[in-house]
């Protein structure tokens, strides 16, 4: 019979490399193989909370709202470092959709109530162990409340867009949108829009 992966993996070290933002732990552990053979490994891993991130959509006008803002590593690439993404946070300790119903209000000025889940995805399992929960929304006109913009303490400077659902897509296709929760909720709401039976769509 075949060991579960538990059995087959042990930590032999675990140790605090950095900590400034967040830790960063050089971990050492025991590999067995499914053949038995044994492998000492050495991984760091970058311990980041969960977050949670959403993107709004105005069923009436066929638009997604989402957001533009400075990306420090994009920066460090070379890369277009201001990044279109769907609004999103870290849950700081609060029930999820506490959370992400905080960081719409602040980051687009909308006030809702309600949001629908997604899913959860691991943003990078290789290197850390941040995870986010993925969120839609409905919105209307009469639930933008305020500018948005993000917290400016924070180190925010937030652009609010509002897109066309199509615009989004043509996009999409075209690979110009890079963001990973981004690209994998505006799929997820393409494909819901492509599934929904006739008579809802023409609602």
């Amino acid at each position: 019979m075949t060991k579960p992966i538990q059995d087959r993996v042990q930590i032999q070290k675990d140790e605090l490399v950095a900590h400034v933002w967040n830790p960063l732990h050089k971990v050492i552990l025991t590999y067995e193989h499914l053949n038995g053979h044994v492998q000492t490994l050495q991984r760091e891993l970058y311990i980041k909370p969960p977050g949670a991130a959403v993107l709004l959509y105005n069923p009436a006008k066929d638009t997604v709202v989402m957001v533009r803002q400075f990306r420090c590593p994009l920066f460090y690439l070379g890369e277009e470092p201001l990044l279109i993404e769907a609004c999103a946070g870290l849950l700081d300790g609060e029930h999820p959709e506490e959370a992400i119903i905080r960081e719409i209000r602040e980051e687009t000025g909308y006030s809702v109530q309600d949001v629908t889940f997604v899913m959860k995805v691991f943003t990078s399992p290789g290197v850390t162990t941040e995870y986010l929960l993925l969120y839609l929304a409905c919105i209307d006109e009469s639930q933008k409340q305020g500018a948005g913009g993000g917290l400016v303490e924070e180190g925010e400077e937030i652009e609010v867009l509002e897109l066309p659902l199509a615009e989004c897509a043509r996009r999409l296709a075209a690979g110009e949108l890079q963001d990973a929760k981004t690209v994998i909720l505006l799929q997820h709401l393409l494909i819901k829009q492509t599934t929904r039976p006739e008579n809802e769509k023409n609602r």
